[in-house]
């Protein structure tokens, strides 16, 4: 009897604590135990040498790749101008002028090139998605509103919601063939701190043809969504945003796991661990105080380990994913950690997201947000003390994927 007993309360405290939110994010914090294999490596096919014009720059603050040929710049300090340089001929192409008037914020923000005559890009206030040709001419412009008044569902769309720029990797995807705009959105005000927060999206179906919101996808999940009400810096806590033929994936910095969704329903099909070896567990995200202390949120940001997005390699039908080590608050001189030499990695994976491979960078050999994907690899900077001169596009790696060779 006593021993039924025991089994009894032992399964209650198993259930209960499942049930508990903290429980529920310390296991998800940790680095789930995955299958994984070792037959792929990334390295390092070919070296580009593009001469960057005197009165242009050799790195950009938002950039993007047409068709592995061409690459498209915009630099902080000129941001209504697109420089395009060409990957096969490895020189200068043209550059896009974007008049004044067209870019309320006079900023270019979130690239996307469908065409190299349709160039889209988004600008934060009022929150608009412009489309433009090679030549910098207005095609059409889109008034994005954030409050969803028009969306025939608006009761299930909670709060208000910002559309991230400025931070990387958060950028338009177009679908010509349903002439459908994704947008990654974010919740501002009381639905980012509150309960409401895991009701919330990620993002947003928008139909260019009439001007209006379609549908919305994608809840907080893993972490963020038993998190209750800890914080992550802002740019850790914006999700990356995928698609694949008819597969939709999100993934986030702070978390292990990809989520894969069917593009057309919305719903969430899946979720596949897609975590580094080297990371044992992610930190806990920070109570209101410190997050809201600009010092502490910043030494936060500077320690802590993090993954970049997921890329899909079309050619090899594969896809990788950047992970980012954690690294100590001051360097060997006592200062700031400025990342110079963070370690990195890069995940592999099949076309059903099992890893097969992961890739290790030293010594700020795998630049921090300055990788694009290409078919067949991935297209990167490296850190700044590995740049020759300011006369050189710092974007000249170019790392392919393959199977490593086994030894006899």
């Amino acid at each position: 009897m006593r021993k039924i007993l025991f089994k009894l309360i032992a399964v209650f405290f198993i259930l209960t604590s499942c049930n508990n939110p903290n429980e529920k994010l310390s296991i998800l914090l940790k680095s789930p135990e995955v299958d994984r294999e070792n037959r792929y490596e990334v390295y390092v096919s070919k070296k580009l040498n593009i001469t960057v014009p005197k009165t242009k720059f050799c790195e950009y603050h938002e950039f993007a790749i047409y068709r592995d040929s061409l690459f498209y710049g915009v630099h902080i300090t000129n941001s209504l101008n697109i420089d395009v340089y060409n990957l096969v001929n490895e020189s200068f192409a043209y550059d896009i002028k974007v008049p004044e008037y067209l870019v309320k914020t006079n900023k270019i923000m979130n690239l996307f090139i469908q065409t190299p005559d349709s160039i889209f890009f988004q600008e934060s206030f009022p929150p608009s998605v412009l489309i433009i040709n090679s030549k910098g001419d207005l095609i059409k412009r889109f008034n994005i509103e954030n409050d969803f008044e028009n969306f025939e569902n608006n009761a299930d769309i909670p709060g208000l919601y910002s559309f991230p720029t400025i931070i990387g990797y958060r950028d338009p995807i177009f679908n010509s063939s349903k002439n459908l705009l994704y947008l990654i959105m974010h919740p501002i005000g009381a639905h980012n701190s509150r309960g409401g927060y895991k009701n919330t999206y990620r993002v947003g179906v928008y139909d260019i043809e009439k001007a209006n919101w379609l549908s919305f996808f994608g809840r907080p999940e893993g972490i963020m969504k038993f998190k209750g009400k800890l914080f992550y810096n802002y740019d850790l806590s914006i999700p990356y945003f995928l698609i694949v033929n008819d597969t939709a994936f999100i993934t986030y910095p702070m978390d292990h796991y990809i989520y894969i969704y069917d593009i057309s329903s919305g719903e969430l099909i899946y979720k596949k661990a897609g975590n580094s070896q080297y990371c044992n567990k992610l930190p806990n995200p920070l109570k209101t105080s410190k997050i809201r202390d600009t010092q502490a949120a910043w030494n936060f940001r500077i320690q802590i380990p993090f993954y970049g997005p997921l890329f899909y390699n079309s050619k090899m039908n594969m896809f990788t994913r950047i992970f980012h080590f954690r690294q100590p608050l001051k360097d060997v001189n006592g200062k700031l950690n400025s990342g110079k030499n963070r370690k990195g990695s890069i995940i592999i994976f099949d076309k059903d997201m099992n890893i097969v491979g992961e890739t290790v960078f030293k010594n700020g050999s795998l630049g921090i947000l300055k990788s694009l994907p290409l078919s067949d690899g991935i297209l990167m900077a490296r850190q700044p003390h590995y740049w020759q001169s300011d006369d050189t596009l710092v974007y000249r790696y170019k790392y392919e994927i393959r199977l490593i060779k086994q030894s006899e």
